[in-house]
């Protein structure tokens, strides 16, 4: 896992935001030590200049002397003593080879405390710093960029009029942070769109609430965490009284692109929905373990759940999933998770020249396991698509809500089932699971639909003797409108009834070019008004793909398919039989083979489609 997930997730247009860089990827899940505190002595004692421990001297002989070698040789006098030393800090940390252990100077100290306030002061956008040019992710919501219409792909190309072209983007990132009430100019190129766009926006101070939560239309809780801050556990346990209070019959924890935070408030938080037990182990370097148990007075600890996870969610978010995971809480649904188990303190350097941010411990789930590196996998793995963002679809949260539902209905759902099985069609009638065929069905029997298991939804069932009339490269789509069947150059052959369960042809709504097919008709039973339009003894041309079959009515009586233009002779005709919610004229025909069978034409609408008069 690189650090490219966590740089669009926690790197942000607002001034107080530490860059993922000066961590080398994850968050602090590790307490915050205040300036003023005593921390203990992590290595021996070594004085701002040479002396001290002999062996010490020895060590850093090299380093004094490449420091004297800097000042009195270098090209260009005097030097930054400061920004030497901050260097030294920033190497000695790196060479721990540990990716979350870093220095940070200063500014980066200052921004990095202010971060878990979610308070800031920018534009408010989330960016992506591993571009070409810097690229808005996402606004945030209230924010200048959501004001002034910043959209998800924007690539900034100049900032007050300065061409970023090959600029790095983290440092295009710096020159957009800036105090409230100042004014930045951005010019924006944004798909589909020929010309820069100009925009000059007003930075704000920014407010992003760590917990968020609604109500969804099934009567399920929803509660999204942000971040592991200073008050995220109080106002989660505000919001979950909100939300109890309205007797939800389920709950959705949403932790994902969740970063993480602080331990004490993973600690709480696992609390509102575990009730006692192990919720961490600490471990040291020499292998002791610390248990942190849960805390009591939680407020969901019995209601049904299941947690959103995703490859963002990191750190305090795994300390939290982890527990609920081992102790069969709740099912994760999502993606595999980042992988951070271990914890970090900051620890302050004297005359306010930043602090160390160290590894002190890794973590362990209850049961003892370890996800650095690693992850959570979740229980039911469903991934989100490019195609699923553009079309504003969340495959993640519908089978979390579709579990969810199921649960609380008390329909059986097998181990090997539970990642696959998304939430039902609507229906106006009861639709029935058959677990073994994996299809849903009325209570007359009739198969509606068919479970897609690769892509985890439902398919609107396609009988056999519609495959057959069907073009080998047939494709399923799904818009606004609903389910259709199309050719390979996109032309729609039917359309899913969904209130029938059947497919009608997608032409029905416009007649056919033939002799006699002049009239519209709209009954749907039989006898339809549909005067026979075609003559007992004379040839007729296919306009679709179609089955002969032995006799009239669909039954396992298919013959073969004939193909679009195929010439037939009519012999005899016509007889109306009903088909779902409706009905089929049926012509008997003779083919050039000589074969005798029976073709049908007409279906919801009663207009005439499947044959035209030949001239």
């Amino acid at each position: 896992m690189n650090n490219k997930v966590l740089r669009v997730i926690l790197v942000l247009f607002v001034a107080g935001v530490l860059v993922v860089g000066s961590f080398g990827g994850g968050f602090v899940t590790g307490r915050l030590l205040p300036a003023n505190t005593i921390v203990p002595t992590l290595a021996p004692q070594v004085t701002a200049t040479p002396g001290g421990d002999e062996s010490l001297q020895t060590t850093f002989q090299p380093f004094w002397e490449a420091w004297s070698i800097a000042h009195q040789r270098y090209v260009d006098q005097p030097l930054d003593d400061t920004a030497l030393m901050r260097g030294a800090i920033r190497g000695m940390m790196a060479a721990l080879g540990d990716a979350h252990s870093a220095y940070l100077d200063p500014q980066e100290y200052k921004e990095a405390e202010t971060s878990i306030s979610g308070e800031y002061e920018g534009i408010g956008a989330y960016v992506d710093t591993t571009k070409d040019y810097l690229t808005v992710v996402s606004p945030i919501a209230g924010s200048p960029a959501e004001k002034a219409d910043l959209k998800s792909g924007d690539q900034i190309i100049a900032i007050d009029g300065q061409d970023m072209t090959g600029v790095n983007p983290e440092l295009a990132r710096q020159k957009v942070l800036g105090p409230a009430g100042s004014t930045v100019h951005l010019t924006i190129l944004r798909e589909g769109i020929d010309q820069p766009l100009e925009f000059d926006i007003v930075r704000a101070n920014i407010v992003i609430p760590s917990v968020e939560s609604k109500m969804l239309d099934n009567g399920i809780a929803y509660v999204k965490l942000s971040i592991f801050g200073d008050n995220t556990a109080t106002d989660l346990h505000q919001v979950l009284k909100d939300l109890m209070a309205q007797q939800p019959t389920g709950l959705i924890l949403d932790l994902r692109n969740n970063p993480g935070g602080v331990v004490p408030t993973a600690i709480q938080v696992a609390s509102e929905f575990i009730g006692d037990g192990v919720i961490m182990y600490e471990q040291q370097g020499d292998g002791t373990r610390t248990p942190t148990n849960a805390l009591s007075g939680g407020l969901a600890i019995d209601i049904p759940l299941v947690v959103l996870v995703n490859e963002g969610s990191a750190s305090a978010s795994e300390i939290v999933a982890g527990a609920i995971q081992d102790y069969s809480r709740a099912k994760l649904v999502g993606v595999t998770t980042y992988g951070k188990g271990s914890e970090q303190n900051w620890v302050p350097l004297s005359n306010d020249q930043g602090a160390v941010l160290v590894t002190i411990a890794r973590w362990l789930t209850p049961n003892g396991r370890t996800i650095d590196k690693i992850g959570l996998t979740p229980d039911l793995v469903v991934k989100i698509t490019d195609e699923d963002i553009t079309a504003g679809l969340d495959p993640q949260l519908n089978t979390a809500t579709a579990f969810l539902l199921q649960m609380v209905a008390g329909i059986p759902i097998a181990p090997q089932e539970s990642a696959l099985l998304p939430q039902f069609p609507h229906s106006s009638v009861e639709l029935i699971y058959h677990p073994e065929a994996g299809t849903l069905s009325t209570p007359d029997g009739q198969i509606a639909y068919i479970l897609d298991q690769e892509n985890n939804r439902w398919l609107p069932y396609v009988p056999d003797e519609i495959k057959r009339s069907l073009p080998t490269d047939f494709n399923l789509h799904e818009d606004s409108i609903g389910w259709a069947i199309r050719s390979a150059d996109g032309q729609e052959l039917f359309i899913w009834d969904p209130v029938s369960f059947t497919w009608i042809f997608a032409n029905m709504l416009s007649t056919p070019a033939s002799e006699s097919s002049t009239a519209t008709y709209s009954l749907i039973t039989c006898p339809l008004a549909m005067p026979p339009h075609l003559t007992i003894g004379k040839p007729a041309r296919l306009t679709i793909n179609l089955n002969v079959r032995s006799s009239p009515g669909i039954e396992d009586n298919w013959l073969q398919t004939l193909p679009v233009g195929t010439q037939v002779e009519v012999l005899d005709g016509a007889q109306c039989i009903p088909y779902g919610s409706g009905a089929y004229l049926w012509w008997q025909v003779s083919i050039s083979d000589g074969t005798t069978g029976w073709l049908a034409e007409g279906s919801l609408t009663g207009k005439y489609y499947f044959i035209e008069v030949v001239k």
